[in-house]
């Protein structure tokens, strides 16, 4: 009895480590020229992130809006931007992959933290490369902002511990 093993080709390796890094990269250029984040110490320019036929919506949780935005609304929006200092820390969790298209398609979470609120931020964006490098051709994000409990100050003079008097 004889059997036959055939062997299939396997996907590139290496161009999923560096897709990921390049997308990590566009969105937080992104969230820089938005104001989520402080602004990247190169100069980003905005025209450029984002494609002609860009959409854009994001749900706000806490106001259940939904904001649908094209490339010159955003571009002229006040999204993210106020008085908020950086974030503290920053955490990201992406998946990309290729499109039969040519696109990228990716699905990510990323939260920020400023002191005690943290700002949870979900979507999904398509990326097309340009001559400029990777643009975003659509994104839909759901934003969600907790406010974190007060971390428990402990008592440090005795004076300031509950006393219980039995008669």
């Amino acid at each position: 009895m004889a059997t036959t093993t055939a062997i299939s080709a396997l996907p590139q390796v290496s161009d999923s480590n560096t897709l990921r890094p390049q997308m990590e990269e566009l969105l937080f250029d992104f969230y820089s020229v938005m104001g989520v984040v402080p602004r990247r110490p190169y100069p980003v320019m905005a025209n450029e992130l984002l494609t002609d036929n860009f959409q854009g919506r994001f749900f706000i949780q806490s106001s259940s809006e939904l904001m649908c935005l094209g490339k010159a609304q955003m571009l002229a929006s006040k999204v993210g931007r106020g008085g908020l200092q950086g974030p503290a820390c920053q955490m990201i969790n992406m998946n990309a992959a290729y499109t039969a298209d040519g696109c990228v398609a990716v699905a990510y979470a990323a939260a920020f933290r400023y002191g005690r609120f943290s700002m949870v931020r979900r979507g999904a964006f398509k990326a097309v490369e340009t001559e400029h490098g990777w643009a975003l051709r659509s994104l839909d994000e759901d934003v969600r902002v907790v406010l974190l409990p007060e971390t428990r100050r402990k008592l440090r003079n005795p004076s300031d511990q509950p006393r219980v008097w039995i008669l």
